[in-house]
């Protein structure tokens, strides 16, 4: 896998770092761990509340963690996608099956692309005073009903 810079968001300041890196150390070697800052030409140097962390990971880091109970948002470069329900990679949340209260969808759960869902979803407005069949992009002014 290979070397990482891996950003850590949503972790309190007050949580100190050989906490984190005792919870990472099942994914790899820890290098270091930083606090992010805002850009440098703002006037005072600020910390924005993401820990970066450089380390050799050993396997992939779920995008989901727990770190001493708190709840964190990890990314990297590599990072596979992974549903936020059930942690599977094959597919995304939006058509989890084994959430509850899923909804079925007509995607395939591998067929994730941003572009499909789009085109796999429509939508139907009901307008009044237009007859079925009328496209909305052919029409030069839709009249707004107060």
């Amino acid at each position: 896998m290979g070397p990482r810079r891996i950003q850590l968001a949503n972790l309190p300041p007050e949580l100190r770092n050989t906490t984190i890196r005792m919870a990472l150390s099942q994914y790899g070697d820890v290098q270091s761990i930083q606090d992010e800052a805002w850009a440098k030409h703002y006037r005072y140097t600020v910390s924005n509340g993401v820990r970066i962390v450089m380390m050799t990971l050993k396997k992939h880091i779920s995008p989901y963690i727990t770190v001493a109970g708190y709840s964190t948002l990890t990314s990297y470069d590599g990072q596979p996608q992974t549903c936020y329900g059930c942690g599977d990679t094959e597919y995304m949340y939006h058509v989890c099956l084994k959430r509850s209260g899923a909804k079925t969808t007509s995607l395939s759960p591998v067929d994730h692309a941003w572009a499909n869902i789009v085109a796999a979803t429509t939508i139907s407005v009901d307008v009044p005073g237009l007859s079925d069949g009328v496209n909305m992009d052919t029409l030069d002014h839709w009249p707004l009903r107060r």
